[in-house]
């Protein structure tokens, strides 16, 4: 006994089955605490994974949202000038020889005011930004109006990014050797002068 009236604790008291019994356990324990440390860090990576797409979900509605504005702003600027619309009207009823100086300067400028537009496209559909529904509705579009022989004139000599001036010239060439008609059409309006 100490002075104070406790006994000391001696291990050769214990009973070695005791002692061995502490040891496993204690294994066991360390054991299940690495189960656990590595469900943890599974967890936490499926946590950042979720993250890391709700992420991109979020850009990629940006994205989206940003296209549609700038289209819708193109095309607001485009019908709000009368030499972009009366030059249209000359080239959907067969008339581009009739165009003046001004409404040929309004429609080559709008079509690479378009094309940078579907420039940005390209480049996000490469990174895989946009489907390729999309983006093949969107080369269709351009093929059909490089089916006019007005605007693959008026764009020549016109250069983008490299990757892009591929697509437009693939496009151009195959405006021209499987047409589908786009511009075979009768204009219903009258074009007011």
């Amino acid at each position: 006994m100490t002075q104070s009236g406790h006994s000391e604790f001696d291990l050769r008291d214990v009973n070695p089955g005791v002692v061995e019994n502490l040891f496993l356990n204690t294994e066991k324990l360390n054991d299940w605490l690495q189960v656990i440390g590595l469900f943890a860090v599974v967890a936490s990576l499926i946590f950042v994974g979720l993250q890391m797409r709700q992420t991109d979900a979020i850009a990629l509605s940006q994205i989206y949202q940003d296209r549609a504005i700038s289209s819708r702003e193109s095309t607001l600027a485009s019908s709000n000038n009368p030499y972009f619309l009366s030059g249209l009207a000359k080239l959907n009823t067969g008339k581009h020889s009739d165009l003046t100086a001004e409404e040929a300067i309004a429609l080559e400028y709008d079509m690479a005011s378009y094309l940078i537009m579907v420039d940005n496209y390209h480049q996000q559909y490469e990174w895989g930004y946009l489907t390729a529904a999309y983006w093949s509705r969107t080369v269709e579009e351009m093929k059909c109006t490089f089916e006019h022989p007005w605007y693959r004139d008026a764009l020549n000599g016109w250069q983008f990014r490299a990757e892009f001036q591929v697509v437009i010239d693939q496009s151009m060439a195959d405006a021209v050797e499987n047409p589908t008609g786009c511009w075979d059409f009768d204009f219903p309006y009258p074009i007011g002068e």
